[in-house]
């Protein structure tokens, strides 16, 4: 902000006269050239303070008034021009405390009015409010922004089950724990467990944490560990790091190494699995932007994974590769444009597949399909395929801001098997602090009483 010309404007004023400042839209009086000074700077501080920056004063008339001439005044004519990228940022939440953490974040992805900061790919600040100011005294500099946020991210601890009575000995309950938390102590941090339970020696445990800028670089990183156990049949770990973008907006992408160990059981080396270890390079990119983190009413979503490198090994060939894939594309659309998102229309699109040179991929190798987050109506996890595809497809009835009803029908094309196809109902409750999630599904080979029933609860901390 700048007052024009007024430097020119202050020696013409004579002993005895007043001054009187005509200005778009007020009219200033002064008794002295610095008072005037600082009732013009006041103005454009208030204006900055109102989302108006780079305002500037331009003279556009003088005219001397009164049988004396007592009376100097003189018109101004307001002009905005552009301004640099804020020099001070301000972020404060609902409860008054400042997030100074935040501010390389906000200043590098300037969320606008009911946007969102984004980390590791989710929302988690939603910008509920944004205003310019100028510091006190300053007409120059100390010009920026402040923030309010609201955060959004959901902390949480969601329990799985689903009753498999296919399996050998009679029914079992299968389950699955799923830690979240997005925002630790509100870092943008974010740490992650999964733990998958088909019986006591059939095991899959997954820790990932996630920090969002390392000291001294531009960019954040991440650490991953992941160990299965599959009866006797074998014992895989897995560990990552990666170099991550810094959070901002929806975009996220990744660049990292990691390794992987087998070891086939007793049950794999009759099957003939083989021992290997492998050495891996790995590119993500994500982007997830939905109008509401729960029940979105529009929106989409893009995960894709790829990463492979060499396998060493005793009875492996030398330069053995092998590579994985792995896409996910989500969308959700209003069915009635313009009248209320009551109905709504939710797809994903989900594929895996396996690449090799000089090795042949083994079962232990293949991706997982079936179950509450594939095909709905399978056993989880009943399929292993090096190729797959699963389309999902909803007509959801929303109910509320956590709470919907819907319609589905899943289908798979995936190496090895017939056309899989499932279909159900569902339903979102929210239950006080809690969600809860069931999925009733049948196959074509399911009689009337014969469905999957897959049951979630969610619990909010």
């Amino acid at each position: 902000m700048r007052l024009a010309l007024l430097s020119m404007i202050i020696p013409l004023v004579a002993a005895g006269q007043e001054l009187q400042v005509l200005l778009p839209d007020t009219t200033l009086n002064a008794r002295s050239p610095s008072e005037a000074e600082t009732a013009l700077a006041g103005y454009l501080s208030a204006q900055a303070r109102h989302g108006i920056l780079g305002g500037t004063l331009r003279i556009n008339k003088v005219s001397l008034e009164g049988a004396y001439n007592e009376l100097l005044k003189y018109e101004y004519l307001s002009d905005i021009v552009p301004l640099a990228a804020p020099d001070t940022l301000l972020a404060y939440d609902a409860a008054g405390r400042s997030h100074a953490q935040l501010m390389p974040f906000l200043e590098r992805s300037d969320p606008p009015l009911n946007g969102w900061l984004y980390s590791h790919g989710e929302p988690v600040y939603q910008i509920t409010g944004k205003r310019y100011f100028a510091l006190p005294g300053m007409t120059t500099a100390g010009y920026g922004v402040l923030y309010q946020l609201r955060d959004r991210s959901i902390s949480s601890t969601q329990l799985s089950l689903a009753y498999d009575q296919a399996a050998r000995g009679g029914g079992r309950v299968v389950g699955r724990i799923d830690l979240d938390l997005p925002n630790i102590m509100g870092t943008l941090r974010r740490l992650e467990l999964h733990y998958l339970h088909l019986k006591s020696s059939e095991q899959t445990v997954e820790l990932k944490y996630a920090e969002p800028k390392l000291p001294e670089l531009q960019l954040g990183g991440s650490v991953g560990f992941k160990q299965e156990v599959r009866d006797s049949l074998y014992l895989a770990r897995q560990w990552s790091l990666e170099l991550t973008s810094l959070p901002g907006g929806p975009w996220q992408l990744a660049l990292g190494v990691g390794g992987k160990s087998l070891w086939p059981g007793t049950g794999g080396e009759v099957l003939g699995l083989q021992a290997y270890r492998q050495q891996s390079i790995s590119l993500a990119v994500a982007r997830r932007k939905y109008d509401s983190p729960l029940n979105p009413a529009a929106g989409g979503g893009l995960e894709f994974h790829l990463a492979g490198g060499v396998l060493t090994g005793e009875d492996l060939e030398p330069g053995a590769l092998l590579a994985r894939g792995d896409l996910l594309l989500e969308a959700v659309l209003g069915l009635r444009p313009g009248s209320p998102k009551a109905w709504v229309w939710a797809q994903s699109l989900e594929t895996s597949w396996l690449m090799a040179y000089r090795y042949q991929p083994q079962w232990s190798d293949y991706d997982r399909f079936g179950g509450s987050r594939s095909l709905r109506g399978y056993r989880e996890e009943q399929f292993a395929a090096g190729r797959g595809a699963v389309l999902r497809s909803e007509i959801r009835r929303l109910t509320g801001e956590a709470s919907r009803l819907y319609l589905f029908i899943d289908g798979g094309l995936l190496d090895g098997y017939a056309p899989q196809l499932g279909y159900g109902a569902g339903m979102l409750l929210k239950i006080g602090p809690n969600l809860l999630k069931i999925d009733l599904a049948w196959t074509g080979d399911d009689t009337a009483g014969g469905g999957k029933l897959h049951v979630s609860l969610l619990n909010w901390m």
